[in-house]
């Protein structure tokens, strides 16, 4: 369950109150509960799933262990959709400059690839065998496969190599990445971009794709900023992971489900401080003003939506309940 996965990684990564507030930020998301809805059984609710598997291997501290879980769960995610690539590109990106920050993780990445060659040939294998070698637009083929497998291939030497200039670690990385979109060039059909761009789909349908990603992506830059050390790192690739979903999403006006689930753990940390503050607040008018005024940011469509049903005679009625409270106070 999509669910119980953000939890998993809300709570390993915090508490229990975190873990309350993140359920409420993803109760909140339109396109969430869309792909988690209990008669869902289209493939883009286990697209989410992939997805949330994918960035939970990456707080394991084990890379090998943390890395399969992330390669497989990845595999899994393009042999749903070949579509997914974008956001698949970005995770590898982010564990390619781990490798760069340090050396001594440079096993997450060759992990990764490692899985997702194995898990695409094993996915491939048992779905359509080996009687039909043609590779689809739609589909993960033999092309594919051969682009994950020369980019194992080059990685791990490149990782049994010892210590080595940036300069020459950063021309392995091209030739892995290179030598896999040669692959993809000479082999595979062109296919077409789906997708509308977010811009021209109506208002509220673009406000409940990104409102929430964008905030998440904010608090996630400044848990970044508040952490040290490896809270610190983990943070940092999360907001690009964060980063690259919400830039899928303007672009294509897809994704917004995986966007907002993943954005719901930093968000959640960030409602716990908001809400500690508004607490803290010792005017009842001021503390009624900043909930009226979170639940609008959060939920920015519901306020479009509303403000047209509201009548002047009930704004002036609002106006003096609020002076007799503040009178009151």
């Amino acid at each position: 369950d999509a669910g119980c996965i953000i939890l998993c990684l809300s709570a390993e990564l915090r508490g229990d109150r975190e873990v309350m507030l993140t359920c409420l930020a993803m109760a909140i998301s339109a396109p969430l509960l869309t792909q988690m809805g209990p008669a869902q059984i289209e493939h883009g609710g286990w697209q989410l799933v992939c997805a949330l598997l994918a960035v939970n291997g990456l707080v394991a501290r084990n890379p090998r262990t943390g890395g399969w879980i992330t390669g497989l769960s990845l595999a899994a995610w393009i042999s749903l959709s070949i579509e997914s690539w974008p956001l698949v590109a970005a995770i590898l990106g982010i564990t390619g400059l781990r490798w760069l920050r340090d050396r001594a993780d440079r096993m997450w990445l060759v992990h990764i690839v490692q899985a997702m060659a194995v898990g695409s040939i094993a996915i491939y294998t048992v779905a359509r065998g080996v009687g039909d070698l043609t590779t689809y637009c739609d589909r993960i083929g033999p092309v594919h496969i051969a682009m994950l497998c020369w980019g194992g291939l080059v990685l791990s030497a490149l990782s049994r190599a010892g210590p080595m200039p940036m300069g020459a670690l950063l021309g392995g990385f091209s030739l892995a990445t290179g030598g896999a979109l040669g692959i993809l060039w000479l082999g595979a059909p062109i296919c077409g971009i789906e997708g509308t761009l977010l811009w021209r789909q109506y208002l509220d349908t673009a406000l409940e794709a990104i409102a929430l990603p964008l905030i998440g992506t904010w608090a996630a830059i400044q848990l970044a900023a508040r952490n040290t050390q490896w809270l610190r790192r983990w943070w940092d690739d999360y907001s690009l992971i964060l980063i690259a979903a919400l830039a899928v999403t303007i672009f294509t006006g897809r994704d917004a489900a995986i966007a907002a689930a993943l954005s719901a753990a930093p968000l959640g940390r960030q409602l716990c401080n908001w809400l500690d503050r508004i607490g803290g607040m010792k005017n009842p008018v001021k503390r009624v003003v900043a909930l009226v005024l979170l639940a609008a940011l959060l939920m920015p469509c519901l306020v479009i939506k509303i403000i047209p049903m509201i009548e002047p005679s009930n704004l002036d009625h609002a106006a003096a309940q609020i002076a007799f409270i503040s009178s009151r106070g």
